[in-house]
């Protein structure tokens, strides 16, 4: 199957959610930096790696978080963005991105001010 890359999230999530999708990965003996979408994976790696990130530095300032109560609303919440961003959700991870990449960027600043007072 191929699908348009402006409808696959949607057409996978719903595929997904009805549990009646098995994916193979045809391409498993090719190198990653090889396939059309690395640059996607990069992206997504780079993005866990802050999130990931900000966690940790939460819980080490006893910062809060708080979770989606279950994987449904957490879904709805995120299709609720779309439609008010206007955008797809594609396009939405881009933009969560930039907001994430500014985020951390913010607070190795603020870390580095802390170690400087503390010297």
């Amino acid at each position: 199957m191929t699908i348009n890359k402006d409808s696959a999230w949607p057409i996978i999530n719903q595929l997904g959610q009805s549990q009646a999708l098995q994916i193979i990965d045809i391409n498993r003996n090719e190198q990653p930096f090889s396939l059309p979408y690395s640059k996607q994976l990069k992206q997504c790696e780079d993005a866990l790696r802050n999130l990931s990130f900000l966690e940790a530095e939460c819980k080490r300032f006893r910062v809060p978080l708080r979770q989606p109560k279950d994987t449904a609303l957490f879904e709805s919440a995120l299709e609720e963005l779309t439609y008010e961003k206007g955008m797809s959700q594609a396009f939405l991870f881009e933009e969560l991105d930039k907001d994430i990449t500014q985020k951390v960027k913010f607070i190795r600043e603020q870390i580095g001010l802390l170690k400087e007072m503390k010297v």
